[in-house]
């Protein structure tokens, strides 16, 4: 007698619901093939930004910095975030573009003495002049021969070396979505995030927010597969994954206290097997992403104890001084200012080495710039932030269909008991916590990491009853227009709740909105 293979919703096992009201799917070929599709429109889609858009203000650090760290082995630039997209970017650079020019030399000294001279530097790397052109005026249309570089051409080829980040992420979307909810239940998450103008725009950038929403996501879909069957290669990819996020962002460190929770929550002693995998892993890795070197570089040491000084004085003195604390301020009270649980555990790791000297020092100028940053939002400006900041860009920057299908899924996972569960809702819960806290209100891109968790949730609409498919199909298509309609300007996309395009200024700016990215139009 011939056995029937099982099909992936009845091998999901206990604790998952089948894709359609328990009955077995038996043919997956359409719902892979228009996740495929999806897929191949998100490409096309991005590539319309690369062709029209210029680099946006971060990217040019971000580029010039995992270049210095592959040809000079040197990773003092841009230590506000770890090495890993940036280098990955630069794996594209070729060619040696490092020209003889006196400015540019200078500006690489300046670049490591002064963070915000980190632009001028990378601005020279790509766009230095030959010294015929070096003192032409901005009026003077200057030929593309007069430049050392084509600094299209190197943004173009690493902004397509990027897409492998969301290309990774898609698929982390699809299968986590497939196994909980079925083969359709993965086309509908996959879909949604496809058509989703956030990470069609920031996708295709040289910018760390996909990249670690990318590594976050796969390491908490791992850790849920460890949950339910620890096998050496789910604790692997667990591993493997989470070390990634360490070194992808700064706030790839938030899937600690999630690691921390869901392990209470699970209560599987076989996953502390996993998580202490995990730990070791994570540790290598980051070593690793610094060439196995405790300093930055050859040269002289990085100042961390002054850094984690500054770092608690201005966060002392924030009260005193709502529009941010000057920096005479900053220096006279960084000597008396007590010194928290974190900041002393970065000076421990930093005189025991055991973590490289470039990584704590990023993680402590990071936490001394977060407490001051110009924010606007809804007309207003503000250095403390705003409390509901991430809620509104959420309501302004998601397509209005997505919003509906996201909360029709939250309300409908309240009856569901899939071991899942947990695992997609505690991410968004604390990342939200932490965001809602920050005084870093500066773009929308910062909470792209909760949305593969509520994509994968929306994965739950297709195993409803029949007849509210059609609704289902309706919010995917409904979703997928505004990502055609805002063809090459994903970036500056505002729905209608923000009153569109056209009145989106009056609600948010800078990486929301207008990030350089218009240049050269």
């Amino acid at each position: 007698m011939r056995k029937r293979s099982r099909s992936p919703s009845e091998a999901r096992g206990a604790g998952s619901q089948p894709a359609a009201a328990g009955r077995p799917e038996s043919r997956p070929y359409a719902p892979i093939l228009i996740a495929l599709a999806s897929l191949i429109a998100f490409v096309v889609l991005a590539l319309s930004d690369i062709d029209a858009t210029s680099p946006t203000s971060d990217e040019l650090p971000h580029l010039a910095a995992g270049y210095t760290y592959l040809k000079l082995g040197d990773y003092r630039l841009n230590s506000e975030h770890p090495p890993l997209i940036k280098k990955l970017a630069a794996l594209s650079i070729r060619d040696d573009i490092w020209h003889p020019s006196t400015r540019l030399e200078n500006a690489w000294r300046d670049s490591i003495d002064v963070p915000n001279a980190q632009w001028t530097f990378a601005h020279e790397l790509f766009y230095g002049r030959r010294p015929e052109y070096a003192d032409a005026p901005t009026t003077q249309r200057i030929p593309r021969a007069a430049f050392f570089n084509d600094a299209d051409a190197l943004y173009a080829r690493a902004r397509k070396t990027m897409l492998l980040l969301p290309l990774l992420l898609a698929i982390v979307i699809f299968a986590w979505a497939g196994e909980v909810w079925g083969w359709w239940g993965g086309a509908v998450a996959g879909t949604l995030f496809a058509f989703d103008p956030n990470f069609i725009a920031h996708g295709a950038l040289v910018t760390t927010d996909v990249g670690v929403a990318a590594m976050m996501a796969a390491a908490i879909y791992f850790m849920w597969r460890c949950s339910r069957r620890p096998t050496a290669i789910n604790i692997a990819l667990f591993s493997l994954f989470t070390g990634l996020a360490m070194i992808a962002k700064f706030s790839g460190l938030l899937l600690m206290p999630m690691i921390a929770i869901l392990f209470l929550h699970a209560r599987n002693r076989k996953m502390l097997i996993a998580i202490g995998c995990a730990a070791a892993a994570t540790v290598v890795i980051v070593w690793a992403a610094y060439g196995f070197r405790y300093r930055a570089s050859p040269e002289r040491a990085r100042p961390i104890v002054m850094v984690v000084n500054d770092w608690y004085a201005a966060r002392m003195l924030r009260d005193q001084y709502p529009e941010g604390v000057p920096e005479a301020a900053i220096q006279r009270a960084r000597s008396t200012i007590p010194i928290g649980m974190l900041g002393r555990t970065v000076l421990f790791a930093n005189d025991l080495h055991l973590l490289p000297e470039g990584y704590l020092y990023g993680l402590a100028l990071t936490e001394r710039n977060s407490y001051a940053r110009w924010s606007f939002l809804n007309g207003e400006g503000s250095y403390r932030g705003f409390p509901t900041y991430f809620l509104y860009t959420f309501f302004y920057k998601t397509p209005e269909a997505a919003i509906v299908a996201i909360i029709l899924a939250l309300i409908a996972l309240r009856k569901r008991g899939s071991s899942a569960k947990p695992f997609l809702l505690w991410p968004i819960v604390i990342y939200m916590a932490v965001s809602m806290t920050s005084s870093l209100n500066i773009g929308h891109r910062h909470i792209l990491p909760i949305y593969p968790f509520l994509y994968v949730i929306t994965g739950s609409l297709w195993s409803a009853a029949r007849w509210r498919r059609f609704l289902v199909v309706t919010l995917c298509v409904l979703a997928a227009i505004p990502s055609f309609y805002f063809w090459g300007s994903h970036l500056s996309y505002m729905n209608l709740i923000a009153g569109g395009p056209s009145r989106g200024y009056e609600k948010l700016i800078d990486s929301n909105f207008d990030w350089g990215q218009d240049l050269k139009r």
